[in-house]
C-alpha cells in the first residue's frame, strides 16, 4: 500500500483529500503544518508528499527545501490556492512533481497522484529560492 503524507492546515480540505485518497487504497498520514509534516516524514517515510504552501509554523516552501535536501528524489505535489502561472517556474525550480490549484476535484487529485507516483520527479531541482 503506497503511503501519502498530506500536509494541509485547512481541516475541511484535508478531510476531503484524505478521504478521496483512502477510498482509492492509499495509506494517508496528515499533518496540520509544515513542521509536523517533516516530523511525520522522518518517522514514517512516504511515497509521495502533498503539501499546501501557506501554513503556520513552517510553510510549504520550507517543507519542500527540507525534503529536497534530505530526499532529492521525493515526489512532491503542491496543492494550493495560488495563481499557477505566477508560481509555476519558481515551484518547478524547487523540484516539485506537480501543482494542483484549489478547489480540487477528486478526479484531478487522483490523476495527479497516480502520475506523480508513476513518473516521479519530472523537473530536477536547480536553484532553491528562499521566496
Amino acid at each position: 500500500m503506497q503511503h501519502i503524507l498530506l500536509i494541509e492546515d485547512d481541516a475541511l480540505i484535508a478531510l476531503g483529500l484524505s478521504t478521496t485518497l483512502k477510498r482509492q487504497g492509499y495509506r494517508v498520514s496528515h499533518a496540520i503544518n509544515g513542521q509536523e509534516g517533516v516530523d511525520i516524514y522522518h518517522r514514517d517515510r512516504a511515497d509521495l508528499v502533498i503539501t499546501d504552501l501557506n501554513m503556520p509554523v513552517m510553510d510549504g516552501y520550507a517543507v519542500i527545501r527540507t525534503l529536497r535536501e534530505e530526499s532529492p528524489e521525493m515526489k512532491i505535489v503542491v496543492v494550493a490556492g495560488i495563481d499557477r502561472a505566477k508560481t509555476e517556474d519558481c515551484m518547478y525550480s524547487m523540484g516539485i512533481t506537480s501543482i494542483v490549484t484549489k478547489p480540487i476535484s477528486p478526479t484531478k487529485l487522483l490523476d495527479t497522484v497516480r502520475k506523480a507516483l508513476d513518473i516521479g520527479l519530472v523537473h530536477r531541482p536547480r536553484v532553491i529560492p528562499t521566496h
